[in-house]
């Protein structure tokens, strides 16, 4: 991550509705903007660049998104660094955000790590580069995702913070090569987050997608507990080899999750 970015107070509105439509995808930018208290053509110029924020008005949004008060604080003179009226406040507001830099740089640091596992968007993102008719257009990929234009902006955002992407004359480019699979023994809200997200778009593409464009199998086995440890690395093993053995086309024109399951079923205590 460049730690030189300065994150933005429109990428924390916009952040702030993408964290509220992950927990409620009926969330709409009307009842975002109800909750600002804006007007849904201000709110909507606001995180588009089209239209500042008075330092009340900071205040306001502030705390509607329940910020504390040091990020509060932050988040107004992000505001005032740009938008303030008079060249005095702006600069003012610019050298009060130095002081804020390094623990804003840190925590974003950790925030877009923590979002970037758990939200399974990040991933499909970046592997959408490989499709011919990828486009890096905020709205062909909302639609082509299922999610809002505001997720996708946001995401795109962090991806470059991150050091994923990078915006040149030519568009977004991407930097990295395929993701390793998310998976770590570790116990992490963010891990469990996004194997949640990917089972719910299972259990939707098992009622809304034919047979023919999807493959769902289940079986049910007995094994020695003792051998758990190497079903798992087996099964590693075969999603890397899957993964390459797929990546290997030239014609790559669908997006496809693949999740393997395998948990105990019976109520047997662990010795």
């Amino acid at each position: 991550m460049n730690l030189d970015h300065q994150v933005t107070y429109r990428e924390i509105i916009r952040e702030e509705y993408a964290q509220r439509r992950g927990r409620n995808p009926r969330y709409s930018l009307r009842a975002f903007a109800r909750d600002l208290d804006l007007s849904p053509s201000m709110l909507s110029d606001v995180m588009n660049g089209n239209h500042g924020l008075s330092r009340a008005g900071a205040t306001k949004v502030a705390r509607a998104m329940n910020l504390n008060r040091s990020e509060s604080e932050f988040f107004c003179d992000l505001v005032d660094s740009v938008d303030a009226r008079s060249t005095t406040k702006r600069e003012t507001a610019k050298i009060r955000l130095q002081k804020h830099h390094k623990f804003s740089a840190f925590s974003r640091m950790e925030i877009d790590a923590f979002n970037f596992i758990s939200d399974w968007y990040h991933v499909a993102i970046l592997q959408m580069f490989d499709l011919k008719e990828f486009r890096d257009d905020p709205e062909w990929l909302a639609v082509q995702l299922g999610i809002s234009r505001a997720e996708v902006e946001t995401a795109l955002a962090r991806l470059e913070r991150l050091g994923y992407v990078k915006t040149t004359p030519d568009g977004l480019r991407r930097l990295q090569g395929d993701l390793a699979t998310v998976g770590n023994e570790a116990p992490s809200a963010a891990i469990r987050k996004f194997h949640e997200q990917v089972i719910d778009k299972a259990k939707s593409a098992l009622f809304t997608q034919p047979i023919a464009e999807r493959e769902f199998s289940s079986l049910a086995l007995c094994i020695d507990q003792a051998d758990l440890p190497r079903a798992k690395q087996m099964l590693r093993d075969f999603q890397m080899e899957f993964a390459l053995e797929m990546s290997r086309t030239a014609n790559k024109n669908s997006l496809y999750l693949l999740s393997l399951q395998l948990f105990q079923a019976s109520n047997r205590r662990s010795p």
